[in-house]
């Protein structure tokens, strides 16, 4: 029993009225082709009054692709670029609770700040050699394209991060390309990424003069 699995397109005017050709397909790397006995590509064929195929010596204008449409195949900018972050390092990190002190204690190395288009995050070394995202994601910079990030390389001093280069990466359907970036990445502080540990004391200190100055007595 044969189904038609295509919409209609196209005929060939080359074939006279009421004769059909048959074409036998594989399907490879999710595209129809010509289908192949070993090396030697099947060829078009009509068939005779008892279903036998009768071979032709012609090609069918006719590209199959064109009638079936490929549900798989997804815009090139929906494609995944760059691979996925790294796992974190703890489950401190997404609580927002991986703060300096962790950072400063933890003799992490090659500590990196990652802007993407849609996000940002920190990633680092750890001391068995294992590279980690130590931060939450912040935002992203939508002057980059999908395929881009930005690398920025931080040293970690006095409980401080300070970005000391900045790498552009692009990466392309054949290569990877890397340059110097000139984009103003102010608004990007990995400060914002890895917080200092909040100070109970403060805190409280803080709470008090709220209430101080809600129940305080005012002299007129």
């Amino acid at each position: 029993m044969k189904q038609v699995v295509s919409r209609y397109g196209s005929g060939d005017s080359n074939i006279r009225s009421g004769q059909v050709v048959y074409q036998d397909l594989n399907i490879s790397d999710g595209q129809l082709t010509q289908y192949r006995n070993g090396t030697k590509a099947s060829p078009a064929y009509i068939q005779d009054s008892s279903g036998g195929k009768i071979n032709i010596n012609r090609s069918i204008n006719v590209n199959p692709n064109q009638l079936v449409g490929n549900q798989n195949q997804r815009p090139l900018q929906q494609k995944p670029v760059f691979n996925e972050p790294p796992l974190t390092v703890n489950h401190k990190v997404d609580n927002g609770h991986f703060y300096m002190s962790d950072l400063d204690q933890g003799g992490y190395k090659n500590v990196q700040m990652v802007v993407e288009r849609d996000r940002s995050y920190m990633v680092a070394t750890t001391t068995d050699g294992t590279v980690s995202r130590i931060s939450p994601f912040g935002k992203g910079d939508t002057r980059l394209q999908a395929n881009q990030r930005i690398e920025r390389a931080c040293e970690v001093k006095d409980s401080s991060i300070k970005p000391r280069e900045e790498i552009l990466v692009t990466q392309t359907q054949d290569e990877v390309v890397r340059t110097e970036t000139h984009l103003n990445l102010s608004e990007h502080d990995p400060q914002n990424l890895i917080p200092f540990a909040p100070n109970p004391r403060l805190a409280q200190r803080r709470g008090r003069n709220s209430q101080n100055g809600k129940y305080g007595v005012i002299s007129l």
